[in-house]
């Protein structure tokens, strides 16, 4: 709601506040307004969960137009509500870290044209959100795993061990993606699906180790 009181309808809001206000001074309106509530009925562009969330201001503009009928709060207020939940799509972008790790990914394998027969190297998925969307808490590669899978576009996983300098067993993860799903999942973010720089390419092994390296069954998870 702080978006449309600072930015977009402060008039309105403030209209609003003012109304409630006064209502409020009166007691005996308390039961007014919850009768209001109770049977306001949804109207055409707002229905459900979104006019669950927006009938008790609805509710409340309608009992102020009832006193101040010039001010016509319940109109005002429900175009935009209607506009809110049209516009929600894209008002997600800018609220949802999964929306935009899933926008990144797309731009990842898009960049690299990788297709759904690719592996592709998890950690280097991983650090290229991170580069990219730049939230302000460390991205795990687990946690774009796990977002993958919820939105079954991980198609298959698979771990091939390594001995380090030291000898030590070191890992790496492979991701085999439902590309098609990912781009129809992101598409109605197409505008935002070009990277202002290109993404790393899927480096970290010779061409000759990315040919087969997912590729014993062995490793599998």
């Amino acid at each position: 709601m702080e978006r449309y009181i600072s930015f977009r309808h402060e008039k309105l809001f403030k209209d609003l506040a003012k109304g409630i206000t006064t209502l409020f001074k009166s007691r005996k309106l308390k039961k007014q307004i919850a009768v209001l509530y109770e049977n306001l009925e949804p109207v055409k562009g707002l229905n459900g969960r979104d006019f669950e969330l927006w009938s008790g201001i609805l509710a409340l503009a309608q009992k102020i137009d009832s006193e101040n009928p010039n001010l016509n709060l319940y109109d005002r207020v429900l175009k935009v509500a209607i506009s809110a939940t049209e516009k929600r799509d894209e008002e997600t972008f800018f609220l949802d870290w999964n929306s935009r790790f899933l926008i990144s990914v797309a731009n990842y394998v898009k960049a690299n044209q990788h297709d759904s027969n690719t592996f592709i190297q998890a950690d280097l998925i991983t650090n290229h959100v991170s580069d990219e969307v730049k939230p302000p808490f460390r991205i795990r590669t687990e946690t774009i795993g796990k977002l993958l899978d919820r939105e079954s576009i991980l198609i298959e996983r698979r771990v091939r061990w390594f001995k380090d300098k030291d000898g030590s067993q070191v890992h790496k993860t492979g991701w085999r993606l439902d590309v098609e799903r990912l781009k129809k999942k992101v598409s109605k973010f197409q505008k935002y699906i070009q990277p202002k720089e290109d993404p790393p390419v899927n480096q970290g092994f010779s061409n000759s180790d990315l040919a087969g390296i997912f590729d014993d069954e062995q490793f599998k998870n």
